[in-house]
């Protein structure tokens, strides 16, 4: 899955879990030879692609061993299947597959500091239990509201998103990291749940407007 923050990542994560496909969120902004190596270690057959990524998909296409299939999501992305297009298709009923704790859920790969990046296996019963033990250290309300502002392919994130999901929080997502933007959402948005990684959170705390910014709402960062 090469997508940013967005709702079609959103669908497309959780809509593969509960077909039972595995899945594996990259950086959109990979480059062409990560792209290669994640694909051909996973042994892909399907590449999920946004419009701006589409360009370098078309130029690697090729060294893609086993991807049977590209599907774009966005307009004027150019790939043979549109994302749109097949979920206007698709049946509105619930898949009959069953899932079972143990399955695997997806594979996310590490930034192979010592050496080619090594794909890490988690399963359905890990996130779950995951998202459980965080929402008992930490519990969330009725009336929160959490924001993603990190890319939801790093893995952390998408636990975050996860446990969002399994306490029905409403959840505000921002395409890309902006701290600006960002104090301006948690104001607009009375977000009380915020998030950000590590060097995320300190250009937010290192900005020059955060003394100006309404963060009243905030209860957790």
């Amino acid at each position: 899955i090469l997508v940013d923050n967005s709702i079609e990542f959103v669908e497309i994560y959780y809509g593969l879990a509960k077909i039972g496909v595995i899945s594996a969120p990259s950086l959109p902004r990979s480059v062409g030879a990560e792209i290669v190596y994640v694909a051909n270690d996973l042994r892909a057959r399907y590449l999920i692609v946004e419009t701006a990524g589409a360009p370098l998909v078309k130029e690697i296409q090729d060294q893609l061993k086993t991807v049977e299939h590209v599907i774009g999501v966005g307009d004027g992305h150019g790939m043979e299947l549109d994302y749109d297009t097949l979920m206007r298709k698709a049946p509105v009923d619930e898949p009959a597959t069953l899932m079972a704790p143990n399955d695997s859920l997806t594979i996310k790969y590490t930034s192979g500091t010592t050496g080619a990046p090594k794909g890490c296996v988690r399963t359905h019963n890990n996130f779950i239990m995951a998202a459980a033990v965080a929402l008992f250290e930490q519990p969330m309300y009725d009336g929160d509201t959490a924001s993603i502002t990190s890319p939801l392919a790093a893995g952390m994130v998408i636990s975050e998103l996860t446990k969002f999901v399994i306490r029905g929080t409403r959840t505000v997502m921002l395409p890309r990291f902006d701290a600006a933007n960002y104090m301006e959402l948690i104001a607009r948005e009375k977000i009380t749940w915020g998030y950000a990684m590590d060097t995320m959170a300190r250009r937010f705390s290192e900005h020059p407007d955060l003394a100006r910014a309404d963060l009243s709402t905030l209860r957790s960062f």
